[in-house]
């Protein structure tokens, strides 16, 4: 048996092998702007981890000590191409965007909340688990590593969710004899 050298240098190589990594990450994911039925649980396992649908509190609010900005972590089972993929999604008042993006995901399950005198929805993560609906998946690229020159792997995320549209069809009493 003969064992072939490669003249590549080991950066090289490396580069190689992200390249390879990277190509394999982005067939993992559903492609932009892609619309997916979705599904949410009660948990479910996110990067590794058991996650629950839950009432939390933003991770920017904790390191800065601030009270507000809660949040819904919702973990969805977003169906595609018979593909089923687990994520979790966040939902949060604290902007004009997110605030929007909730009432579209209230609208999505067909939840009818009450609302505060700022519009938010007044509704706990537990109204959301079980209901279903139709989702807009986006792409997240990959952020810097802290402390290195590489990149995670871009990611999917909710771009938003569309609202239940009710379709009645009326029929004639008759129905034609042939």
């Amino acid at each position: 048996m003969a064992i072939t050298l490669s003249n590549k240098t080991l950066k090289e190589l490396e580069a190689e092998i992200h390249k390879e990594e990277k190509e394999r990450a982005e067939q993992r994911l559903i492609p932009n702007k892609t619309v997916c039925d979705f599904e949410v649980l009660s948990e479910g396992t996110v990067f590794g981890k058991t996650e629950t649908t839950r009432e939390a509190q933003s991770k920017a609010s904790r390191d800065k000590g601030q009270a507000g900005n809660n949040m819904i972590v919702l973990i969805l089972k977003v169906f595609h191409e018979s593909k089923e993929y687990i994520m979790a999604d966040y939902l949060t008042s604290g902007s004009a965007k997110m605030a929007f993006k909730t009432n579209h995901a209230v609208a999505a399950c067909g939840l009818t909340p009450e609302f505060d005198v700022d519009g938010n929805p007044m509704i706990d993560a537990s109204d959301f688990i079980g209901k279903c609906g139709r989702l807009v998946m986006g792409v997240q690229k990959g952020s810097k590593k802290e402390g290195t020159n590489e990149y995670y792997s871009d990611k999917n995320s909710v771009s938003d969710y569309l609202p239940k549209v009710d379709v009645t069809v009326e029929l004639d009493d008759e129905i034609p004899s042939f």
